[in-house]
Formats: C-alpha cells, sequence, structure tokens
C-alpha cells in the first residue's frame, strides 16, 4: 500500500486569467522547477514566462511566443513519437471547461484524461509534475504518481481556493 503524507502549505492570492500574473504562485513553481538542472516543459505556458533555467512553452496562442505553437495533446503525441521527455512538467490548463471557452473563444484544449495518460509517457522516472487547478492531485495514484507537496491558495471573496501539486513519479 502507497503511504502519501504531503507537506500541506497555504498562501494567500490572487486567481488571474494567467496564472503566474500571481507572483506568489509563480514563485512557488520557480522554486520546484529550479530543483532540477534542466529543462523544464510547460504545457499551457500562457503569457508569463517562468524564471528557470530552460523553458519549453506549449500554447494555442502565438502571441506568447511560445516554443511550440499548437494544441498540447498534438505536443504530447510528437514528443512520444520522437521519445521526448522531462524530469519536469508544469501542467496549468484552463481550471475548468467554462474558462476554457471564456479564455480560448470557445476552443476546447483537450481532453484532460487521454492528455494526462500521455503526459505520464513524457515524465522521466523520478520526475515530478507540477500541477494547478481546482483537483487536489491532478493526476494521482492510478497513474502511478505520489503527492510530495500540496499549497492552498486562496483568493478569497467568492472564488474558491485552487491548488498547486507536486508529484513525483517513482524510480
Amino acid at each position: 500500500m502507497m503511504i502519501n503524507n504531503p507537506n500541506m502549505h497555504y498562501l494567500e492570492g490572487n486567481l488571474y486569467r494567467y496564472t503566474f500574473r500571481e507572483e506568489k504562485v509563480k514563485s512557488v513553481v520557480e522554486e520546484h522547477c529550479n530543483k532540477f538542472d534542466t529543462e523544464v516543459l510547460n504545457l499551457f505556458a500562457g503569457k508569463h514566462k517562468l524564471n528557470v533555467l530552460k523553458e519549453f512553452r506549449v500554447d494555442l496562442s502565438a502571441e506568447f511566443d511560445p516554443d511550440y505553437h499548437g494544441d498540447a495533446f498534438d505536443f504530447l503525441h510528437k514528443s512520444i513519437d520522437e521519445e521526448k521527455s522531462w524530469d519536469v512538467i508544469v501542467y496549468d490548463p484552463p481550471f475548468t471547461d467554462r474558462k476554457s471557452k471564456e479564455f480560448f473563444g470557445g476552443r476546447r484544449v483537450g481532453k484532460y484524461t487521454k492528455m494526462k495518460d500521455s503526459i505520464i509517457k513524457c515524465l522521466n522516472d523520478n520526475g515530478v509534475i507540477i500541477s494547478l487547478g481546482h483537483e487536489i492531485s491532478n493526476f494521482g495514484k492510478s497513474r502511478g504518481l505520489t503527492v510530495e507537496e500540496l499549497y492552498v491558495i486562496n483568493p478569497f471573496g467568492e472564488i474558491r481556493p485552487y491548488f498547486i501539486s507536486i508529484e513525483r513519479k517513482p524510480l
């Protein structure tokens, strides 16, 4: 039986259209990315670049100057075919279908369950996935990951909290 007792953290911060506009959230993600001396894959990269050693940015919008302009799911399939993998993957999709439609002109960003299965194939053993969203564990035990760190971000008001989870793939 896998025991999971993640380190818990609480932050107060806003929820913006572009997640990394919130400096506290951006700082937490950068800190975890920089524990690895390697390139970071940032799916759904958005407007704000991370301050990491090397960031490979994937986004639907050319406006944000991504390294790969297009659908994240298509990129993952291409990466699997090319046997490309990473030690750190940042997974920050639109938090809800409604937000996806609102922020991305009605386009869906892909089937998240299938996408998550593909992300696992692109993650090196002992690598981490840094997930952001309204789910505590975006990948979970069923995919063989263990939650090591969990951040609760409280934006106050009528906006519900969101989470950053740091999940590790075993060796």
